[in-house]
């Protein structure tokens, strides 16, 4: 809970860029939703793996990775964002083994390249 609202502001710049961008993309696979979660825990627990699920019945991808506490915790605000797109780049990498074509994961990554950019421009306060 120490980092939950960090987590939150940057989660959502992250999700509001990479929502803006996604927009303009056309994938061949129909992939409704991109769902990720970051699993942010002091201490690493075997109940907490991260996952990598696809969901046929509504095209959803479901993505729970970790991300160190520690270093997020001393991380600046602009850092947590980054390291939030990190992650994700995680999560396409994983698209692999969802049967995500090569072709979407490179667009994919593409938007990540796009949004770190333009977090890497942006002027934040932490």
């Amino acid at each position: 809970m120490d980092v939950y609202d960090s987590y939150r502001l940057a989660r959502k710049v992250v999700e509001e860029t990479v929502n803006d961008k996604i927009r303009s993309v056309k994938l061949s696979a129909p992939i409704n939703q991109w769902a990720f979660i970051a699993i942010i825990r002091e201490r690493d627990d075997p109940n907490y793996d991260e996952i990598f699920k696809r969901h046929r019945k509504d095209q959803s991808l479901e993505f729970r990775l970790k991300i160190d506490h520690k270093s997020f915790k001393e991380r600046t605000s602009k850092e947590r964002e980054l390291m939030i797109v990190e992650a994700l780049r995680r999560s396409v990498e994983h698209m692999a083994k969802l049967s995500v074509s090569n072709e979407d994961r490179v667009i994919l990554q593409g938007v990540l390249d796009d949004v770190e950019s333009e977090l890497r421009n942006t002027v934040n306060d932490v």
